[in-house]
Formats: structure tokens, C-alpha cells, sequence
């Protein structure tokens, strides 16, 4: 009896140590993983960004970095008339930015606790829109072209779920 006890406590170590703290404890970016269209309030490509709280009276997540996932689908995408896509990575309705640079960030904040981030919070409200593909119209595909006629066509707001 106390074998199999024993052998399960042993696995359940393994598991645990094996895994590293960025895979067991950083939150989820997003929980969604549907592509988003956007448009900013003003220029914020340079800024480092921050996850806030549902209530933006807290940071939970801060990265300078903003194309920092590997694979380029997951990278911010410049479409027409000022909107953006995230290609699933960076851009969540609740994102606020710093008044630093994402270099400097990269920098000289890294080690920062995210309360004494807040006091750098330049907007809190960045978007003027932001559409989510709830309804994978685009496949999970970061389609440059498509996206750019919905925008022409005024169609972001039929096709896609307007969050903003």
C-alpha cells in the first residue's frame, strides 16, 4: 500500500520540478486565442505595455517587449486607416501602456514590481476600437488582405465581435 502512495508523491515531484516558473506561474496573456483588430488612441508602438486588472486599479502582467513571440504570425500587423491586428500575442481589451519606451523597459525595468509600475501608467483606456474574431471568420490566420477590405467595406463590426 505504501508503494503505490509513494510512486504517485514521486511523480507528482517530477511533474512539478520539471516545469519552470514563466510555464507554471505566469498568467495566461490571453485566455482567448482568437486574432483581434484594433485601432489606438494614439502611437503607442514604441511603449511598453502592462496587463491591467478588470477594475485597471492594478498591473498583474508588464512587458516591454511587444514582439516577443516567437513565430512572426504573432506579430503586431499594421493594416489600413490606422488599425492594427495582433496576430493572437500582445493586445488584450484590458491593456494599458507605460510612459516608457519598450527598450527601456527591456532596461531598466524588468526587475520593477508591478505597484510601483502603476505610477508610470500614461493611458489606461488605449483603444479606440477593438473587434475580436469570436467567430473565426479569419481561421486563426492573420490575413493582411482580408482584414484590410472588411476595413474598407465597413465590415469589421458585422463580421467581427465589436468589444470596443
Amino acid at each position: 500500500m505504501k508503494l503505490p502512495i509513494q510512486l504517485l508523491i514521486f511523480i507528482y515531484l517530477i511533474i512539478i520540478s520539471s516545469c519552470t516558473k514563466e510555464d507554471c506561474c505566469a498568467p495566461p496573456l490571453r485566455a482567448d486565442t482568437k486574432i483581434v483588430v484594433f485601432k489606438w488612441r494614439a502611437d503607442y508602438s514604441n511603449f511598453a505595455f502592462a496587463m491591467l486588472s478588470k477594475d485597471k486599479d492594478s498591473i498583474y502582467y508588464a512587458n516591454g517587449n511587444f514582439n516577443s513571440c516567437p513565430d512572426a504570425k504573432y506579430k503586431l500587423t499594421s493594416l489600413i486607416n490606422g488599425y492594427y491586428s495582433d496576430g493572437e500575442c500582445h493586445y488584450w481589451p484590458n491593456l494599458g501602456y507605460l510612459n516608457i519606451t519598450k527598450d527601456d523597459f527591456d532596461k531598466n525595468y524588468q526587475n520593477v514590481s508591478n505597484d510601483s509600475l502603476m505610477s508610470l501608467l500614461l493611458d489606461t483606456d488605449p483603444f479606440l476600437e477593438y473587434y475580436l474574431d469570436e467567430n473565426n471568420i479569419l481561421k486563426g490566420v492573420n490575413d493582411t488582405a482580408k482584414i484590410n477590405q472588411m476595413i474598407r467595406n465597413n465590415e469589421l463590426s458585422i463580421k467581427l465581435i465589436k468589444i470596443k
